[in-house]
Formats: structure tokens, C-alpha cells, sequence
């Protein structure tokens, strides 16, 4: 079996093996996450291990009628017996997540945003547990009434060594949340 089929096979296995959501939340928060749609082999040029990444989004909403978006960030990297374990992968890999609010029928808004950068974790040689996610969350804002809400979100990377230069992966957001 030549290599490209093999990591392939094992991506794809992989994929189906990322579970859609892991949260730990304090008791007074509830989350609602995307189930599906959010998870990617990214196949690396040269001896560089294949990367899984599964970002689910979610609309965290916590006491006081106040909300957030945030994701949950999961990685795995893909060791063939052949990677080279200790290359540089990635140039940038950054998520932006956003909490959006939205009028009936109108249009999404942003209302809060933030930027994580998941550079180094990437890029380090082991992961720390691929099963554990790491989180990334906007600032919490006050839940108006009459309008639907949303967690959102957004990677843009930068695969080292493919000459493509940033790529943005528009993800699937939250359910919504009407008020």
C-alpha cells in the first residue's frame, strides 16, 4: 500500500474517532456546541505528521442572562512510523471565536470576539492528550431580549513548507439561542 492511501486510511479512521464534543463547564453555565461539520485531516507535505483538528462551537450561556462564544479546540497528530515528529508543522494556526447576536431576520452581529493562537501546541513534538480539549472563549456579554444568539467561529492557518499561504476555514457555529 503506498504511503499516501495508508495516511488516508488512518486519517479518515481517526476523523470518525474524534468525539463531537467534550465540555467541562462550571455548574452555572450551559454550553450547546455544533455536532458535526468541524473536523479535518490536514495533510502535511514531506515527512511532517498528518494533522486532525475538530473545533466545535458553542454558545455558552452563564448566570446573570449573560453569554459567550467558545470553542473547543481537539488536535491529533497522525505518526505513520515514517514522520518526522519534531518538524515545524504549521506557520500560524489562530481560531477567532465570536458571541453574535441577530434581530429577527436581520443579519448576524458580532458582539464579542477573541483570537487564540495554537501555534506552539501544534507544532510541539506531543501533543499533551489529544482527548482533552483546549478551550477558547470571547468575552461574556448581556443576553438582549428579542434576539437570537450564537457562538461563531473561524480558523485561519498557515501549513509550513506548502507555498499556499493562509487558509480559512469558515466553521460551522452554535446552535442558536432566541431571547
Amino acid at each position: 500500500m503506498n504511503r499516501l492511501l495508508a495516511r488516508g486510511s488512518v486519517l479518515a479512521a481517526a476523523v470518525l474517532a474524534i468525539p463531537g464534543i467534550i465540555a467541562v463547564s462550571p455548574a452555572s453555565a450551559v454550553e450547546t456546541c455544533t455536532t458535526t461539520g468541524n473536523a479535518k485531516p490536514i495533510f502535511l507535505p514531506g515527512t511532517r505528521p498528518d494533522t486532525i483538528v475538530s473545533v466545535p462551537v458553542c454558545l455558552e450561556t452563564l448566570s446573570g442572562d449573560k453569554a459567550r462564544g467558545k470553542i473547543l479546540f481537539h488536535w491529533e497528530l497522525i505518526n505513520d512510523g515514517q514522520s518526522d515528529m519534531a518538524s515545524k508543522r504549521f506557520n500560524s494556526f489562530q481560531v477567532i471565536t465570536r458571541l453574535e447576536s441577530r434581530e429577527p431576520g436581520g443579519s448576524d452581529t458580532v458582539v464579542k470576539s477573541a483570537t487564540c493562537d495554537f501555534t506552539d501546541i501544534l507544532n510541539s513534538n506531543v501533543p499533551d492528550d489529544p482527548r482533552v480539549p483546549i478551550g477558547c472563549q470571547s468575552p461574556s456579554a448581556a443576553l438582549e431580549p428579542g434576539k437570537q444568539w450564537s457562538g461563531d467561529a473561524t480558523a485561519v492557518y498557515d501549513i509550513a513548507g506548502d507555498g499556499l499561504g493562509p487558509i480559512t476555514w469558515k466553521l460551522a457555529g452554535s446552535p442558536s439561542l432566541n431571547r
